[in-house]
């Protein structure tokens, strides 16, 4: 490594890290803001939730915009332990507002370490994610779990690793429970190893295990929604295409979990030595 690229990362690693001071400085400053509505709905979601009147708001009704994930981690401490659950999801806010610096500067430093101390100072420019992070709302813990989710995710692909595939998957599904906006990134990694030229068996076969795991962990929420509205969650479709859905995912992944081997069998090597002569006859 010459000296001036030793020189751009050393100048980089600062920079994100003073970005991240900065940014846990500021939250401290300003100070939480006061309770908003969506903090009580949560709050009352998730007390509901422990006493056993399912997970209905303080009106009696079921709530179905939201899987129960981000309530339950709100309240659970204050149930079992006592900890204030306001205080308790602010501190995780400002944990992953951190986090979400951090994690957007690696993001990006792939690019070059440029590239990641400038994504760092360009969070800590976004007011509103300074507000949002000084509230105990779901919306910037979502986002931090989803990028640590793409981060890992790339990180199986560019190493081939079933295992980094799996936890990718778990943590896409975490993030979904958070808030469901989070499933619009599952197709980063797998898109980025096409970008990347890699065996499109091995693509394929880690794309299944992360949606195998991804969707064990979110299909309740599913099946759940479906049986409450009649309706596919946050569609107007009507449940029962869950089905055929279910069934195309299943075949889809089945598939994935087998590319290599398919890619194996002699009718897959004969098709390629087949395509080979006919491009050898055309030149």
């Amino acid at each position: 490594m010459d000296d001036t690229r030793r020189s751009e990362r050393t100048t980089a690693r600062l920079i994100v890290a003073v970005a991240a001071l900065a940014f846990v400085a500021l939250l401290v400053l300003g100070g939480p803001f006061y309770q908003s509505f969506d903090e009580a709905k949560y709050l009352g979601l998730g007390h509901n939730l422990f006493a056993g009147r399912g997970y209905t708001t303080v009106f009696g009704a079921t709530f179905t915009t939201h899987s129960p994930a981000w309530p339950a981690i709100l309240v659970a401490p204050e149930v079992w332990l006592g900890v204030d659950s306001l205080t308790w999801g602010r501190v995780l806010n400002y944990l992953s507002g951190a986090g979400l610096v951090l994690a957007c500067a690696a993001l990006a430093w792939r690019i070059r370490p440029a590239a990641g101390a400038l994504a760092a100072v360009a969070m800590v420019g976004v007011v509103y994610l300074h507000d949002l992070t000084r509230t105990a709302r779901l919306d910037v813990p979502g986002a931090f779990v989803s990028v640590i989710a793409v981060l890992v995710g790339l990180a199986a692909m560019r190493r081939v690793s079933a295992r980094r595939a799996v936890a990718s998957g778990a943590l896409f599904a975490l993030a979904f429970l958070i808030k469901e906006t989070s499933l619009v990134y599952i197709a980063v990694p797998t898109l980025a190893a096409i970008i990347w030229r890699q065996p499109l068996r091995s693509v394929a076969r880690l794309t299944a295990w992360l949606a195998v795991v991804l969707l064990a962990g979110i299909s309740w929420w599913f099946a759940f929604v479906a049986a409450t509205t009649g309706l596919i969650y946050r569609t107007s479709l009507p449940a029962w295409l869950l089905v055929p859905i279910a069934l195309v995912l299943g075949v889809a992944i089945v598939l994935g979990l087998a590319a290599e081997r398919i890619a194996r069998t002699r009718w897959a090597m004969g098709a390629a030595e087949g395509h080979t002569e006919i491009s050898r006859g055309k030149s």
